[in-house]
């Protein structure tokens, strides 16, 4: 970035400022030729584009004295014996970025060798005009500048308060214009950006946590989780307390859940007696269409609504007393 010259002042007394203008260049080595490219090609930190200017002394009207003498001329035999002088100026109203200050006007007298005496003795229609001037136009150096907290994030306990914080370069106190900077330019030590907040206790209140899985996927399970009574304390702490210390009813600790009708499946009936009345033999059962209901209960159904599923084992072998 290749900054113009300053613009004049844009006043021609009193404060104003000046601007120039940048331009993003890159120089072609072959050709040893400079060639402008859009500014956002150019990364770097950009230098200020404005600041203030002091177009000298402003005058009301006319008299004015820029070096401070009698604006009534000097005195002569049968003139008033007071007059108005410029006597120095005020404050000025920055320490820094371009303040203003205003001459000081005292009422004298002409017989005590310029002694200040009171306004009162001397004719106000010929009290000189207001003269002022620029004063500390340096910049002042970076500083931090911070919004407002937020809401506290909690009513008791330990809430937290958040806020931005800037690094800040003040251009023009009187025009109130600043502009955002890095923060490496900022000497001082950046102000915290979050701070603790409603530090009291909060009442005991019930507090459960998440439930469990419930305990079948169909045909009316249940699940658990557990209730506390506790307390946030202040420092962040909590304090589980007897049920009784915490107001309104106790949240249920179960619930039903899966209610649903589970489809149907194969399952196998009584088995029947062993083949034999002594030593190895067999045992069969009748394959029997079920279904678990919503509400846990085996109900038989069709064997035609269980087509197609697989049955369980339906023959075993029993063992009898050893045969003689």
């Amino acid at each position: 970035l290749i900054p113009g010259p300053w613009s004049p002042c844009s006043v021609t007394c009193g404060l104003g400022k000046q601007t120039r203008e940048l331009k993003c260049r890159v120089l072609l080595s072959f050709t040893q030729t400079e060639v402008d490219l859009p500014e956002e090609e150019c990364g770097e930190e950009r230098p200020e584009l404005e600041r203030p200017c002091d177009g000298g002394a402003c005058t009301l009207g006319p008299g004015f004295s820029p070096d401070l003498q009698d604006p009534q001329g000097p005195h002569t035999q049968g003139e008033e014996p007071h007059h108005w002088d410029y006597r120095g100026f005020s404050g000025c109203s920055a320490s820094c970025a371009t303040g203003r200050q205003t001459a000081v006007v005292r009422c004298v007298s002409r017989r005590r060798g310029g002694e200040e005496v009171d306004d009162s003795h001397c004719d106000p229609s010929s009290r000189p005009p207001v003269m002022g001037r620029i004063c500390n136009p340096e910049p002042c150096p970076p500083r931090w500048e911070v919004t407002a907290w937020t809401r506290c994030s909690a009513s008791c306990g330990v809430g937290i308060q958040t806020r931005s914080v800037f690094c800040m370069r003040v251009l023009s106190v009187e025009q109130q214009d600043s502009v955002s900077v890095s923060e490496k330019e900022c000497r001082e030590f950046k102000p915290s950006i979050l701070q603790p907040c409603n530090q009291v206790d909060c009442p005991p209140a019930w507090e459960t946590e998440p439930w469990q899985e419930c305990s079948l996927s169909c045909g009316g399970g249940s699940q658990v989780r557990t209730v506390f009574c506790k307390q946030l304390l202040s420092t962040g702490a909590y304090w589980t307390l007897g049920d009784t210390a915490c107001p309104g009813a106790k949240p249920a600790p179960h619930r039903t859940c899966s209610k649903m009708d589970c489809l149907p499946y194969m399952a196998g009936g009584e088995w029947g007696k062993c083949s034999v009345s002594c030593g190895l033999g067999i045992q069969r059962r009748e394959p029997v269409c079920r279904r678990l209901t919503s509400a846990g209960q085996q109900v038989m159904l069709a064997r035609r609504l269980c087509n197609g599923l697989s049955s369980p084992p339906l023959v075993r072998t029993c063992r009898m007393i050893t045969c003689p």
